[in-house]
């Protein structure tokens, strides 16, 4: 069952018993009604917990496997028992902004990785749509892409060849410090971050080229 649809049965079954406790005409059944609607708000809350339990050990199962994939998503610590008061909403509210905010967060990391990917190797590469946490497991299919894959890497081997054979004297300092990170990153399993890191190689090779003093022509 959905989160809202939890809560609109808890709504539900307080106002239904609220109903009946304003709708006595004598103490003793104000008195027993009274005890109907504590059974109920024990069960609301019993509901409650179960439901953002649920949502929270799913969220974290989801972020656990795209960590896998290089991604480092935030996991939301289990809270302790929730009882239906102000207090409590707004600890689940925060819940779910910290889950809304991480998804929003994540997305947008995959997304500016595929456009650098869009610049460094070429290629237009739809970007990630995600809804909820559940949606996030869509980041997978960017790794099982082999035309990424394939590109991205032999993007690398590339430039590990063109920062080799470069002699730059002036330069030589920042070649080397290059030439090390792209050594670095060619023994790293293949992963998101293994992708940011080849675009931002990219750029600072890049940059280092066009530090190259030209040679005038005569």
């Amino acid at each position: 069952m959905e989160f809202v649809e939890v809560l609109s049965e808890a709504e539900s079954s307080l106002k239904s018993q609220l109903a009946k406790v304003n709708s006595c005409i004598d103490n003793d059944c104000v008195t027993e009604s009274f005890k109907e609607f504590q059974s109920v708000q024990e069960s609301v809350d019993k509901m409650i917990n179960d439901a953002v339990f649920k949502i929270v050990i799913d969220y974290n199962n989801v972020v656990n496997n795209i960590r896998k994939l290089g991604v480092n998503a935030e996991e939301i610590p289990i809270p302790p028992v929730l009882k239906l008061n102000e207090l409590d909403v707004n600890t689940i509210v925060r819940i779910l902004n910290t889950i809304d905010r991480n998804i929003y967060y994540t997305t947008n990391k995959v997304n500016q990785i595929l456009e650098g990917v869009e610049k460094t190797v070429g290629g237009k590469y739809s970007r990630i749509l995600v809804t909820d946490y559940k949606s996030l497991d869509k980041i997978s299919a960017i790794l099982g892409d082999q035309v990424i894959r394939k590109g991205t890497e032999e993007c690398l081997a590339i430039q590990a060849d063109v920062v080799r054979e470069l002699r730059l004297s002036p330069l030589n300092d920042q070649r080397i410090v290059l030439s090390k990170k792209i050594n670095q990153v060619m023994i790293e399993n293949f992963s998101l971050d293994k992708i940011n890191n080849i675009v931002s190689i990219t750029d600072e090779h890049i940059a280092l080229l066009k530090k190259i003093p030209r040679t005038p022509i005569e």
